[in-house]
């Protein structure tokens, strides 16, 4: 399809949250940095997403049309599409609710963003085990898989993500794009060692090992930012690890609405990514941005490895002592900042964002074929 102006561009974000009612996942976060984006640069945008508690049918945020339908009934969000009526639909991580909208999409250019693959067995093992089953049949089905293949583009938010992505779901070209990061020109770095954590402190994400960090090296300033969806989880880690002295916790901190989230990580010299998804967690993006080195037992585009440590073993101590020591962390972290400044920078970012929907990438279009050919496979 052939998209005139960015003026005249419409855009439908299809998305499981938008990082507000009560919504704080990295998905809703993302599809609402784009699109707040994208308004910015003269694009109408619009959002289809399940309704939160408090949230109506119709909403404005950011300058973004919000068009919210009922969790049970993902079949409703077909019409709200429909009622869009963009030039391009954007879908952020596989879902039924992708599916359930694709017949509002045909003859219109579709877009999907793969964040982060789940390891099933490893939130089994964290969470409810109904809770996780039920949500693997939403998202890994024959259905979703059909919904991946047929897209005009499947974009990866990290570099790693390419080749899996490319054979779960047939797709001829993925490409590497992520969500956009403001990068601060100048960062007050704090005058004693500081370190942080951002992000749920869900059980698979293990934030108790960072609070442990904090119990073993009491010279050092720990800040955690954040919550526990399980209320009884985040009130028996507080109470674990509350009274620590050198410990701030900072409770939940929305980034749209301060800047508190970044002044935590200007005063910070390193964060602490506990996480085992796959795809390079926001956290790490922002953080490196801000000059942070990263020390993660996880190593996702090659982010702890390059721009702080890596402890492949789990030895997330050692990891810090090392980063520590002769203030090490601080060429790492602007090391990272300058990789994120080429791969992530807002301005950079935001014209990829558009290329990709007006079809004008070389090389990266996805190759087509008969619905006939294929069966969808999960």
């Amino acid at each position: 399809m052939s998209i005139g102006s960015v003026g005249r561009l419409r855009v439908c974000l299809i998305a499981p949250g938008l990082y507000a009612w009560g919504s704080h996942n990295p998905t809703g976060r993302a599809a609402r940095v784009l699109g707040r984006e994208l308004v910015k640069r003269g694009v109408k945008v619009s959002a289809v997403i399940p309704k939160r508690h408090g949230q109506r049918d119709l909403e404005q945020v950011d300058g973004i049309k919000v068009y919210g339908f009922r969790p049970e009934a993902p079949w409703s969000a077909a019409a709200l599409c429909r009622e869009c009526d963009a030039d391009v639909y954007h879908s952020f991580d596989p879902s039924m609710f992708i599916a359930m909208a694709g017949a509002a999409q045909r003859g219109r250019r579709r877009v999907v963003t793969i964040r982060a693959p789940h390891d099933w067995l490893r939130e089994l093992r964290a969470g409810n085990a109904v809770d996780v089953a039920t949500y693997c049949l939403l998202v890994e089905n024959p259905l979703v898989w059909f919904a991946v293949h047929r897209a005009d583009a499947v974009l990866c938010a990290s570099d790693d993500l390419v080749p899996e992505v490319r054979a779960k779901y047939r797709v001829h070209e993925p490409i590497f794009l992520p969500t956009p990061v403001s990068i601060p020109r100048r960062v007050q770095k704090g005058k004693t060692p500081t370190v942080c954590f951002m992000g749920g402190w869900d059980r698979h994400r293990h934030p108790e090992h960072f609070f442990d960090l904090a119990r073993r090296f009491p010279s050092v300033t720990f800040i955690a930012v954040g919550k526990a969806r399980d209320k009884h989880y985040d009130t028996a880690l507080r109470r674990e690890y509350g009274s620590l002295p050198n410990l701030a916790l900072t409770g939940h901190i929305d980034p749209f609405h301060s800047d508190a989230l970044s002044n935590v990580l200007a005063e910070s010299w390193i964060l602490v990514n506990t996480g085992a998804r796959r795809g390079v967690p926001d956290a790490c993006v922002e953080a490196v941005a801000h000059r942070c080195a990263i020390l993660s037992d996880a190593d996702p585009d090659g982010f702890a490895t390059r721009f702080g440590h890596h402890a492949a073993d789990g030895d997330l101590a050692a990891g810090l002592d090392a980063l520590l020591t002769n203030d090490s962390w601080r060429s790492l972290g602007e090391r990272g900042r300058e990789y994120v400044l080429e791969n992530y920078a807002t301005e950079k970012v935001m014209g990829r964002y558009l290329d990709v929907y007006s079809g004008r990438v070389e090389g990266e279009s996805r190759k087509q074929t008969a619905e006939s050919s294929e069966l969808p496979r999960g």
